[in-house]
């Protein structure tokens, strides 16, 4: 009856005050709109104590007609909401634990980690702002406090923020119409910076002072960011780790592309698409459990877990609410005046070769199909039949070649081939056009170091050591690492990285220098390309090193595929080109 909810609603006002007791005003916080967050304390990796709010919502739940379109703002309130626990994850197969079907559609929720009051107060309430955006291509992944926790950066003065954006068809899928466009999850993104814009000096924070970052598809989103008009003046820094708009899986699907997957996921679900009426086909979707369309992403795979990212951000028709309505290639790079530290793992490729490098029937498939599969694999069947097999023909001769074959004992060459066609080609083709105009501060980095643990060891590579995976220095900066360690102890190496890189993460966002005067290290800004780059720890363990600044990293290998995509774009006769 309603008076048993009333009565127990006063116990709880109760029990939380009992709970809290003196405490209460140093985990509370009023915000602009005069709602009030109790949060609780938490503690980093060397006991600091800290100030936790979690489970903030920052937009409705996007639940039935709010599926499949831009997030709305959650609205004022007032009185107290308890902020202690992390939110359910948006809906995905979490390949993390085992890959589970897990979440929930009411999953818009953000956690913010700040100093104590000591430290707020000593700063004037204007601590540096740090907002990270979570990868996992674009499918899965989330702000959960014990993958991306403060333990690591709250050591030091600054506000964290991390939070859920949409994923996978939820976030991802268009209809390529003004209707129907797409790109919901960079739009919860952008909700997040409009959030902490609002409110986010109510904790202490210098809405001034934000710097965005985020690792492979948080990396790639970061990116986009950078080149949406809708995200200008929200942030004032940004890092770049191992994702940017140029690389394949981040930029935007070629026309047709989107809508064709939108069209098989209804009909997957026995949706009618007889005439493409997308209004009866959203609707449609719109009924089906969230978890459900979830679990049909790998229904769009022809082999293993290709072709990847189904449901990625899209060119979207010019309309009001657009994010992003044009190629980053015929506009350029835009945001040239925020300051950017990007960079790379040395062997990003291992993503792609460590899960079937030592199943020889997996390799022998891929070295006989090589001309069907490498097109789909590598983002490039979109051309005509005679140029994807040239392209096959010159990636296979560049590549494979001087004994190197599709094998696990020499698998360096097709390693970097991952490497380069996921993540550094790309991440080369941006810092050409950043560099080439006249852009301000840029710092690049590759990191080189194996943790205790890597990547690879979930994904079926052993205990063996292949090289420096993709996310593998994730380790070093969030608790993700506890997954990663198989003891859960990291080296002497791993920490003493681990402290020098987050503290150069900090200086970053704090004063747009990683290694400002009075730093033991000085990492050398790039100014023109080629780039020259830091070089953060090192696989020869006995020249270790934590910095080291050099040039020239892999320039025949971004040569070629720079080449390459110089003589795709001309639209020039491949045979008489290669």
């Amino acid at each position: 009856m309603w008076y048993s909810k009333a009565i127990l609603a006063v116990f709880c006002v109760i029990l939380v005050d009992l709970t809290l007791g003196g405490t209460s005003d140093t985990l509370k916080v009023q915000l602009n709109h005069g709602g009030v967050l109790i949060g609780r304390h938490m503690e980093t990796a060397k006991g600091r104590h800290i100030r936790s709010f979690l489970g903030i919502p920052y937009a409705k739940p996007p639940l039935d007609d709010l599926r499949f379109k831009s997030p709305v703002p959650y609205p004022s309130w007032e009185g107290v909401k308890l902020a202690v626990k992390d939110s359910a994850v948006c809906p995905q197969i979490d390949q993390m634990q085992g890959s589970i079907l897990t979440g929930n559609e009411d999953c818009l929720y953000i956690n913010v980690y700040t100093p104590p009051l000591d430290a707020i107060k000593k700063a004037s309430g204007k601590l540096p702002v740090m907002v990270y955006i979570h990868g996992g291509g674009w499918s899965m992944g989330s702000g959960a406090p014990e993958l991306y926790g403060p333990e690591y950066f709250m050591e030091h003065d600054v506000i964290l923020v991390i939070g859920n954006y949409r994923l996978g068809a939820l976030g991802f899928l268009s209809a390529e119409t003004v209707e129907y466009p797409g790109n919901y999850g960079l739009k919860d993104q952008l909700e997040i910076l409009k959030w902490v814009q609002n409110h986010i000096s109510s904790f202490g924070g210098d809405k001034d002072s934000v710097t965005i970052f985020g690792e492979s598809a948080g990396g790639g989103s970061v990116s986009h960011h950078l080149q949406s008009p809708k995200s200008k003046g929200l942030f004032h820094r940004a890092i770049q780790q191992s994702g940017t708009i140029f690389n394949p899986w981040a930029y935007p699907k070629n026309k047709g592309d989107a809508a064709k997957n939108a069209l098989k996921l209804a009909n997957l679900f026995k949706c009618d698409v007889e005439g493409e009426n997308w209004t009866t086909i959203i609707e449609c979707l719109r009924k089906i459990d969230a978890l459900e369309l979830a679990q049909a992403e790998p229904a769009f795979y022809e082999w293993l877990a290709y072709p990847s990212c189904t449901f990625a951000p899209v060119l979207e028709p010019e309309h009001p609410e657009a994010f992003l309505d044009h190629l980053p290639r015929d506009t350029g790079v835009n945001s040239l005046d925020i300051p950017v530290m990007m960079g790379i793992v040395s062997d990003e490729g291992l993503l792609g070769t460590a899960p079937f490098l030592g199943i020889p029937d997996l390799l022998k498939e891929l070295q006989s199909k090589a001309t069907e599969m490498l097109p789909m694999m590598f983002f490039y069947r979109h051309l005509k039949p005679e140029q994807q097999t040239l392209v096959t023909k010159e990636i296979e001769g560049f590549y494979l070649k001087n004994g190197h074959s599709y094998e696990k004992s020499n698998h360096r060459n097709f390693t970097d081939l991952f490497s380069d066609a996921y993540f550094t080609a790309g991440f080369d083709e941006y810092l050409e056009k950043r560099l080439t105009q006249e852009s301000t501060t840029t710092y690049v980095y590759v990191y080189d170091h194996r943790p205790a643990g890597s990547l690879t060891n979930l994904m079926g590579g052993g205990d063996e050591s292949l090289g420096v995976c993709h996310a593998d220095e994730l380790a070093l900066l969030f608790p993700v690492g506890k997954l990663l360690f198989p003891t859960g102890v990291p080296t002497e190496k791993d920490i003493l990285l681990r402290e020098a890189m987050v503290t150069m993460w900090v200086n970053f966002a704090t004063y747009g220098n990683p290694t400002p005067s009075g730093s033991t290290f000085k990492w050398e800004p790039t100014t023109k390309y080629p780039w020259n780059y830091a070089r953060l720890g090192s696989q020869d363990l006995d020249n270790w090193y934590i910095l080291q600044n050099e040039d020239n990293y892999a320039r025949d290998r971004f040569d070629f595929w720079r080449n390459l995509r110089v003589i795709l774009e001309n639209g020039k006769n491949l045979k008489d080109e290669l």
